[in-house]
């Protein structure tokens, strides 16, 4: 009856050692599928800077060949230097100072708006 009782218990323990290597397992992939989650939202983040990448160098190569084009320079020299074409007549006007204004909103007392009323028709 001792030999009984005794595989008995063997039976669980080794049923419940059977259970936690399972757990253990399923553990191990649920961790892994998690991480698989992860390195692909990464992998599509990345992709979307390449084809950023790839869209910014075409624009640059673009305007790379762009400004060694004849229109591109002469517009350059109209623009930054006031040269032009033959029988062509540039006005220059002068650069206008620079003016700060103040705001003036800030000096203004605050009134109530009934009062501020009163005083438009009555004063």
């Amino acid at each position: 009856m001792n030999k009984k009782i005794s595989q008995d218990l063997f039976k669980k323990n080794i049923d419940l050692i059977i259970i936690i290597i399972g757990l253990l397992i399923f553990a191990s992939n649920v961790n892994r599928f998690l991480h698989w989650q992860r390195l692909k939202g990464q992998e599509t983040e990345l992709r979307t800077q390449v084809y950023q990448g790839q869209q910014e160098e075409n624009r640059l190569s673009q305007l790379l060949e762009y400004s060694s084009t004849n229109e591109f320079i002469r517009s350059e020299l109209r623009r930054k230097l006031g040269l032009g074409q033959e029988n062509e007549v540039i006005v220059s006007l002068p650069d206008l100072p620079h003016v700060e204004v103040t705001n003036t909103s800030q000096k203004e007392e605050q009134i109530p708006n009934p009062l501020a009323w009163y005083r438009l028709f009555f004063n």
